[in-house]
């Protein structure tokens, strides 16, 4: 939106943003992590999870669209697993009835 209001100098700190963000805050599996040091798959916090965001950056990302794609996809598997979780959770991790 910012880059058709403003111009052309939103879509490249868009474009950086996005690459580090990838680089960053995603594990090697496609899976979001809670800090950009730690977590993944296996220790994440459902609450960061942002997947229609990660469709739109998939739309205008389109050299990572698959990168992206993969995530919107771990990040609904894991919210299935972990619906029931309040807390911090670990994936495959299902709630006792």
């Amino acid at each position: 939106m910012a880059v058709k209001q403003w111009g052309s100098s939103y879509a490249t700190d868009a474009s950086t943003i996005l690459s580090q963000f990838l680089a960053n805050d995603v594990d090697g599996n496609n899976y979001l992590k809670p800090g950009n040091t730690f977590g993944g798959q296996n220790l994440t916090n459902p609450s960061y999870f942002a997947p229609a965001f990660y469709r739109y950056f998939a739309s205008v990302d389109t050299g990572n669209a698959s990168k992206w794609n993969a995530l919107v996809a771990n990040t609904y598997t894991q919210l299935g697993i972990s619906v029931a979780a309040m807390v911090w959770c670990r994936h495959g991790v299902r709630q006792i009835a």
